[in-house]
């Protein structure tokens, strides 16, 4: 399996992020549900705080206090990878259910 590395990550609105890979995929990472359900990612209902995103060694990782072990929030570039093809395959899926003629 190939391992993908992070090269850019930016705040795009609140709490969404762009992601943009080594091959060039990118898309938008939405952690509202996760920062609604969970109390790792408490301190991301901070926007000023969400806004300090970085990426991590290696672009192995995104995340926030990544210099300060014990206290770190980050995300796997793995994980990511996965969300963000998964909702382009279901998004040209739709797409394509979309186009199809009721003959078909």
């Amino acid at each position: 399996m190939k391992s993908y590395r992070i090269v850019s990550v930016e705040p795009v609105r609140y709490p969404v992020l762009n992601v943009t890979f080594d091959d060039g995929l990118a898309g938008e990472l939405d952690l509202t549900g996760d920062i609604d359900n969970g109390t790792l990612f408490e301190p991301l209902k901070d926007r000023s705080f969400f806004d300090k995103v970085s990426i991590g060694e290696n672009g192995r990782a995104v995340g926030w206090n990544l210099d300060h072990v014990g206290h770190e929030i980050d995300l796997g570039a793995d994980s990511i990878r996965i969300d963000l093809e998964t909702r382009i395959v279901h998004e040209l899926a739709e797409r394509f259910r979309s186009q199809r003629t009721a003959a078909e």
